[in-house]
């Protein structure tokens, strides 16, 4: 807005001022239809106006040319009527008025000859219709007329005018239509053009439709008079400000070459042009575009180790690769992926394969049929469209015809549709074709159909047809149909109300418009005014000279009229807009500026909206974000805009200012937004993203779960585009899933990035470390670690302890020892751990004290006989010392090597010369000393250490040495928890002399030791002092009071002293029902119980843990009062929760009662695996295979009740499992073997033999916990042996 003549402006506001706040509302609510039909043309892709730079993008995969895809030669009877023409085909009236598209269809049916004439023969008709995309197949269908192809081709296929506007996008269908009829001239055009060619592709749905240019050499078949000879004489520029966009642009379309070489890499001159501030926008330009690569040697092209198709079903393959593999090597491609569903299916998850299903014929035909065919679903009365109809009988009309034609059923539903009566004549040859009864009695069409006879229009008042009736009629009858039915508003009604009828409503709507609209022909003269003119005048403008040109396109004006308007508006509009109207100004500003940058993200940078107006773009973008609350609206606007936000990203080198806010707000967002947000950013989006979490990672707080989303995201989607996106994850490696590490790119001889995997391992779970492991083992042999340098673990780094066992076990003990810091530093598995031990220790025999102290732990893991070889040497003291330091550490050794090695230390030859304190050191290794050295020790020795002594896990035969010593001398402590675990070591007859005070408190120190230290000798030990303790606490009275305290002592307790308590038990039932007792505890209690109460549904659910003991008959009564699903899962959730395992008769008797019930199958589940189980294996081998399943994670869950049957019986049921899960046939895979876990061993041995190798190598660790019969083990032996595992 000019400064010195703002009349307009400030008569504008002054009008403003002087309405109210309704008013105010009003006007600014219908402005909205004026911004509308202001930038209504910015929504559209103009060709009035070509301003900039755009490029689209290389052609990924240049087909040849029998990927063009034929249209359809799907069949439909056409229809007759002899007077259409005069009802609704009215040819003149089509060209200034909007002809439905169904309209169109039904004409050139229906009168194809004059629709030929009328329209196949008028150009200019024909590109009024195909504005219309449902119109496209007029270029088939008039290719074949009166006028010719020739004709069409020279009104369509004019080559230079789609040059000239490169905003407007060629249609894919005219470039088939152009393609085939006048292929030599545009394959040479296309194979010579090089910016003739990237403007075709910039349509994606034309990609699969170029040509084979492979030894083309045709010269251009047209110059183009529209640049002058000298436009693009570079060295003629001197004068960079006289250069425009419009020069620029066109020599970059038309010498992309020239131009890259002659400006985009001559500094100088590129810094000259980008003086002129409308040039900014050739920075970006040049820094994307192609640049010609150096003469040199052209590297030897090797087709195989591209086209490796063996290992496409496996892995992501490249869209261009596809396509490269398809154009020279295509007899084996078809072989190899066509005729190959799992590969050919792999590939079309990439959209941009999709032109895979036109070269793939015949697989096409596979995948399309059960897509499309789906007979099963037109039984029902649904909506089936006609064009599905016609192409399933072409391409499968075997099955068609018995599904279809030969089902009465079927043909009556698809009847409904009116566009499917065809099938009257497709299905004709079966003498009868029957129709639904409904209203009309159901009548039955026969071939020789009479309309004169059927269609008795005068009787539908009262008896409306069928479908099949209705469409016959319209079809043989169409006159008398139109003028007897239309006509009548009551049949109208009633048709209207049925949906398989009310379609006569609607097109007798369309004939009756289409027959009483006037025509009106004539035509307007619009002014031949300059509108950019006028608005400068009208308006007061005063805009840059730049910006103030000739009478422009429309485009141009619009584009001249936004910079002016947001260049002139910022300085006054405070002054003299109100506040409120400020706010709604600058809300239609921002939508503007959207609108615009939506457009120039669509069609190209035509307005250089980025670069004139970038910065203030991405600072109010980012400024909307912060004041916006509503996720859904910002998750909108950063995954529709992704591209766009990129480009206002793509001049920022550091992320700062607004940029790094914007950065803020894509990891502001919710986790259920972050996955479709991310997918849509653009790959420098993505790098800024990542740039952003790893300087303010300490102070940015994402959960993990958000952390491997994002990760996740990246890889999945980016990670092809450019691998070396796996450096700028830096600390975000720690959230990568081990399956996604699985797919990472072969950069393992990448230094930066081994670095940064080897830095953050120490963060990561132990499945991602063995997946990185896995991951670095691609590049590595069992030669590349033997002939390695001594220093390959250092130099490797912390990957190389994660190495599958397989390779590391070609380590060296070189190699180990000089490596020995880096793997001790990291957590591996026992058996690399003893590897390790052995490789060392059986390698070196004369290892020195400091070389002994630096193994470590390492040390504690030999055998036996090669640590004694260093005994009587003067550093057998340092491994005696290592071997007690593991002891007291906790960890596990073998005993024999700890008395070997440790009993021989001239320290423990006199037991009773070690001091108190010295002893208390020691005393976790006494129990590995022996009983021989417990009684050396003094009964002074022991009491000075007891507090030590009393958390040591003895057995209670040492315990027992201990504690006789102790009461040689002195009387039991007060306080037996004093004694600790040497409780266990108490005898019977010294507790039976306890009063019952004391006996509770010895009870409470056995309930702390006994269940983990005396479990192993229950049967020898612990059970008589257990069994005195219960027996004489059991003969108080009030020992029903002290249940809680009893509770852990309950197994041991006599089943005669529970029975002598019964009455009492019953009385206190709420508390007796929550303890764990045996199951004849439990029995004698629920007879009691039987005994002086009265049994209910509600009482039996309150006996709690007493479950266990009902009988056979208490169940079976209770069953018969109510046997409803809820009622019953109850029963089995708290038969689920008893603390003992149930009685075998009470789990048979379950199952007698449950089987019988119509809903025994959905009670699987809530069976539980104990009850499961015991279900007779002739009803097992009859569960279908999801019970099967269901069966199998019942076991893995609880596989305590599968060991627990017997040998033949665990056997059998996993044969039933994997004869019904499909596991007996083919490998035995590692998905298949874990999701048997325990019951893997115990398939049948051929079965077992096909287990995967390369499973069994890795995970050698989890097999070892499995149990083996000795067949399996055997076979286990011969699989380790062979070649491909470990010789």
């Amino acid at each position: 807005m000019g400064f010195g003549n703002g009349s307009s402006m400030i008569t504008f506001c002054q009008v403003l001022s002087s309405l109210n706040s309704s008013q105010l509302e009003l006007l600014w609510s219908n402005m909205c239809y004026t911004f509308q039909a202001l930038f209504s043309p910015l929504m559209t892709k103009s060709s009035d106006c070509v301003v900039g730079d755009a490029q689209p993008s290389a052609v990924s995969s240049p087909l040849n040319e029998t990927q063009l895809v034929s249209p359809s030669a799907l069949h439909r009877v056409a229809r007759e009527s002899s007077n259409l023409r005069q009802l609704a085909c009215d040819y003149s009236s089509w060209v200034n008025s909007t002809v439905d598209a169904a309209l169109v269809t039904l004409c050139s049916e229906n009168d194809q000859m004059q629709f030929v004439g009328q329209v196949c023969n008028n150009a200019s008709l024909i590109k009024k219709l195909l504005s219309d995309q449902q119109n496209r197949w007029l270029y088939a269908f008039c290719s074949y007329s009166s006028a010719g192809a020739s004709y069409l081709v020279s009104q369509f296929c004019m080559y230079e005018q789609w040059l000239n506007q490169p905003a407007q996008l060629v249609d894919s269908a005219l470039l088939q239509f152009c393609l085939r009829f006048d292929a030599p001239r545009l394959t040479s055009l296309i194979c010579e053009h090089t910016g003739f060619l990237m403007h075709l592709i910039s349509n994606p749905d034309n990609w699969p439709l170029m040509p084979n240019c492979s030894g083309s050499s045709l010269p251009p078949l047209f110059t183009y008079p529209e640049i002058e000879p000298d436009y693009c004489q570079y060295s003629e520029w001197h004068d960079a400000m006289q250069i425009t966009t419009d020069i620029l642009s066109k020599c970059i379309l038309f010498d992309q070459s020239g131009f890259a070489r002659e400006v985009c890499q001559n500094k100088t001159f590129l810094n000259n042009l980008l003086q002129n501030k409308e040039l900014a926008w050739l920075e970006s330009h040049c820094s994307t575009s192609m640049v010609s690569p150096s003469p040199g040697p052209i590297p030897s092209f090797n087709l195989a180790a591209w086209c490796d198709y063996q290992n496409w079903a496996e892995k992501q393959v490249d869209d261009s690769v596809v396509g490269l593999c398809w154009q020279n090597d295509q007899v084996t491609f078809q072989e190899n992926v066509c005729c190959k569903a799992a590969v050919f299916e792999k590939l079309l998850e990439n959209p941009l394969n999709k032109w895979l299903t036109s070269v793939c014929i015949d697989m096409e035909q596979i995948t399309v049929t059960p897509q499309v065919c789906k007979y099963s679903e037109w039984t029902r009365p649904i909506i089936v469209d006609m064009t599905d109809l016609a192409l399933c009988a072409e391409i499968d009309p075997q099955n068609f015809t018995s599904k279809v034609c030969a089902n009465s059923t079927v043909l009556l539903n698809l009847l409904a549709n009116q566009d499917n009566a065809w099938l009257i004549r497709y299905c004709g040859n079966y003498s009868v074709i029957p129709t639904a009864g409904g209203t009309a009695g159901g009548q039955t069409i026969r071939p020789g159909f009479s309309a004169a006879e059927q269609c008795l229009y005068s009787s539908w008042i009262t008896s409306l047809p069928n479908a099949t009736l209705l469409a016959q009629c319209w079809e043989k009858d169409q006159a008398n149909f139109i003028s007897s039915i239309c006509s009548n508003a009551g049949v109208l009604l009633f048709l209207s109300r049925e949906p398989f009828t009310a379609w006569v409503s609607r097109i007798c709507t369309a004939i009756t418009n289409y027959t009483t609209s006037p025509n009106n022909n004539s035509t307007t003269t619009e002014p031949n005014d300059c509108a950019s003119e006028t608005l400068i005048k009208q308006f007061s403008l005063m805009c840059p000279d730049y910006l103030c040109q000739p009478c422009a396109s429309q485009n141009t004006v619009l584009q001249m009229m936004v910079h002016c308007w947001v260049e002139s508006m910022n300085s006054r509009m405070e002054g003299l807009l109100t506040t409120p109207v400020t706010e709604v100004l600058n809300r239609a500003v921002a939508a503007t500026v959207v609108i615009l940058l939506a457009v120039e993200d669509s069609i190209g940078p035509i307005w250089q909206v980025n670069t004139t107006i970038g910065q203030s773009a991405l600072t109010s973008v980012v400024d909307y974000l912060q004041r916006e609350n509503n996720q859904d609206r910002k998750k909108a606007l950063l995954q529709c805009f992704g591209t766009v936000l990129s480009h206002l990203l793509q001049t920022s080198r550091d992320v700062s200012g607004s940029e790094l806010l914007l950065m803020k707000e894509y990891l502001s967002l919710p986790l259920s937004s972050l996955k479709p947000v991310l997918a849509a950013a653009h790959i420098s989006t993505i790098r800024l993203i990542l740039q952003y979490y790893n300087s303010f990672k300490n102070t940015i707080k994402l959960s993990k779960e958000y952390q491997s989303t994002m990760v996740s995201v990246i890889l999945k989607t980016h990670q092809a585009t450019d691998s070396k996106l796996l450096l700028d994850l830096g600390s975000l490696l720690v959230a990568v899933s081990p399956d996604d590490i699985k797919t990472f790119p072969s950069l393992q001889n990448n230094d930066n990035l081994r670095e940064i995997i080897n830095t953050n391992l120490d963060r990561m779970s132990l499945a991602q470390r063995e997946a990185f492991g896995l991951w670095y083992s691609k590049v590595l042999s069992p030669s590349n670690i033997t002939g390695g340098h001594q220093s390959l673990i250092r130099v490797t780094g912390n990957l190389i302890a994660y190495l599958p066992f397989q390779l590391f076990q070609h380590l060296s003990a070189a190699q180990l020892l000089d490596g020995l810091d880096v793997l001790q530093r990291n957590t591996l598995s026992p058996l690399k751990q003893d590897f390790i031990a052995s490789k060392l220790i059986g390698t070196y025999r004369n290892m020195t004290a400091q070389d002994l102290i630096r193994l470590g732990n390492v040390l504690c893991l030999a055998e036996a006989k090669d640590l004694l070889v260093y005994k009587n040497t003067e550093v057998f003291q340092v491994i005696q010392e290592i071997i007690m330091n593991c002891t007291l550490s906790g960890l596990s050794m073998p005993s024999q090597l700890v008395s070997d090695l440790l009993l021989s230390n001239p320290e423990f030859k006199i037991p009773s010369s070690l001091s108190s304190d010295r002893l208390e050191e020691i005393a976790p290794l006494l129990p590995l000393l022996g009983v021989t050295f417990l009684n050396g020790l003094t009964t002074s020795q022991l009491l000075a250490a007891l507090p030590a002594l009393s958390t040591v896990p003895f057995t209670p035969t040492q315990a027992s040495v201990i504690v006789d010593k102790l009461l040689s001398n002195a009387r039991l402590p007060d306080q037996l928890e004093e004694l600790g675990s040497l409780i266990v070591g108490v005898k019977t007859e010294t507790l039976l002399s306890l009063n019952s005070d004391r006996l509770l408190s010895a009870m409470k120190a056995f309930a702390q030791h006994t269940p983990a230290l005396c479990r192993p000798y229950m049967s020898v030990f612990c059970a008589p002092e257990t069994n005195a303790i219960a027996t004489k606490l059991w003969g108080f009275p009030e020992v029903v009071s002290w249940l809680d305290d009893m509770e852990p002592l309950l197994r041991w307790t006599p089943l005669i002293c529970v029975l002598s308590r019964t009455p009492l038990l019953v009385k206190n039932l709420s508390k007796t029902a929550t303890k764990p007792w045996k199951t004849q505890q439990a029995q004698a209690i629920v007879k009691a119980v039987n005994t002086y109460t009265n049994q209910t549904k509600q009482s039996f659910l309150s006996l709690g843990t007493l479950v266990q003991g009902v009988s056979c008959k208490d169940l079976h009564q209770l069953f018969q009062a109510d046997r409803s699903p809820p009622f019953v899962r109850k029963i089995l959730a708290l038969l689920r929760q008893q603390p003992s395992l149930l009685h075998t008769a009470l789990k048979r008797c379950v199952i007698e009662e449950l089987y019988p019930l119509q809903f025994f199958a959905d009670l699987l589940q809530d069976l539980g695996a104990e009850i499961a189980l015991c279900i007779p294996m002739v009803i097992i081998r009859l569960l279908p295979a999801d019970m099967m399943d269901i069966l199998r994670k019942m076991i893995v869950a609880s596989p305590q009740h599968f060991l627990m049957l017997t040998r033949i019986q665990q056997e059998i049921l996993v044969d039933k499992i994997i004869q019904r899960m499909n596991m007996y046939t083919g490998p035995f895979t590692e998905e298949e073997f874990r999701s048997l876990d325990i019951m893997a061993p115990f398939v049948a041995d051929e079965v077992f033999v096909q287990v995967d190798r390369s499973f069994f190598t890795k995970n050698l660790d989890y097999l070892q916990r499995l149990c083996y019969s000795s067949s399996k083990m055997e076979i286990v032996a011969r699989i380790l042996q062979e070649p491909a595992v470990f010789g």
